[in-house]
């Protein structure tokens, strides 16, 4: 071993170094021959075996008392013409008998906070930056689901201690539009994928989690936006039940639908509609719009009120017509 090394001492090398301890390099002779344009490939493995389990490859840097470890850098080498640049794979080996291997990224703990883990794109001068996907396994059985894809923070067990944080967001544009974000589950052949947006519950607090769903606000234009629309579907269209929550001890949740107001002193605040669709076939009618208040089983109903507001000028009129 030690002699087949030192025949290639150009590609097995030791530096000595006067403050640690010696570095090695293991290298392929540069190409500086016309002939021979490419490097030659560098390959660590372990060997096969018919019987047993193979060897372990191990990269690891050495521990330390009063330093710091060092880091495992693995990058592939930049390239200047119009060629990408070397690939990084990392992949597991295919297992025909059992399961495949796991793939495990896992930062250190500290003692004052764990190592943060970044996947990012690269950046495109002259084109769009690198998509970044995770996706999980298909399934090539006809019983079995395809993976699930799991995205969340840790739990946490101590008083006064907030779970954290989850952030979907799309970045920020300086002098264009920011990009969208799109929820969806996906197409099927007998019913789509339900999308389940909710607060946990508050074991001990008076109020639970809020939900706000809002458009975005324009310092020139006018606000985006906001549409919570139901499915078409061949026999009926999908409903839409905006329900408040239950009040076991006191009151049930108050339900508002409000306009938005006006700033300037010449607009009015916007118009709230509530209406069917109209139609135009023979023999249909629109649907119907029910405003009542809830039956009450041992005591009174609710009132129903109609009203304009108040006003300095000329109090705003109540049409009722058919």
């Amino acid at each position: 071993m030690l002699a087949a090394l030192q025949s290639q001492a150009r590609r097995f090398q030791i530096w000595p170094q006067k403050t640690q301890t010696p570095s090695v390099a293991v290298l392929t002779d540069d190409a500086k021959d016309p002939e021979k344009m490419d490097t030659g490939d560098l390959l660590v493995s372990t060997g096969d075996t018919t019987f047993g389990d193979t060897g372990y490859t191990n990269m690891t840097t050495g521990k330390t008392l009063r330093g710091a470890s060092g880091g495992v850098h693995i990058s592939t080498g930049s390239s200047y013409t119009s060629r990408n640049s070397g690939n990084i794979k990392i992949e597991n080996g295919n297992n025909n008998a059992g399961p495949g291997g796991g793939l495990k990224i896992k930062t250190g703990s500290g003692l004052t906070s764990g190592g943060d883990i970044t996947i990012e794109g690269g950046t495109g001068f002259t084109k769009k930056g690198s998509s970044v996907i995770i996706k999980s396994g298909a399934s090539a059985s006809g019983t079995s689901n395809s993976g699930i894809v799991s995205i969340g923070s840790s739990s946490v067990s101590n008083s006064n201690v907030s779970s954290g944080r989850i952030d979907l967001t799309s970045g920020d544009a300086a002098a264009g539009d920011s990009g969208d974000m799109l929820v969806s589950s996906g197409n099927a052949q007998v019913q789509a994928g339900n999308i389940d947006v909710s607060v946990g519950t508050s074991s001990e607090s008076s109020i639970g989690g809020k939900m706000i769903l809002s458009s975005g606000a324009a310092s020139n234009g006018s606000g985006g936006e906001l549409i919570i629309s139901s499915g078409a579907g061949h026999q009926n269209g999908g409903a839409i039940t905006i329900e408040g929550g239950t009040g076991n001890a006191q009151d049930g949740g108050t339900i508002s639908i409000l306009s938005g107001a006006s700033a300037s002193g010449t607009s009015n605040s916007g118009i709230v509609s509530i209406g069917s669709s109209s139609v135009s076939y023979d023999d249909v009618s629109n649907g119907r719009i029910d405003l009542t208040s809830g039956d009450a089983a041992a005591g009174d109903s609710g009132d129903m009120l109609v009203s304009s507001g108040n006003a300095q000028v000329q109090a705003g009129k109540i049409d009722l017509s058919v």
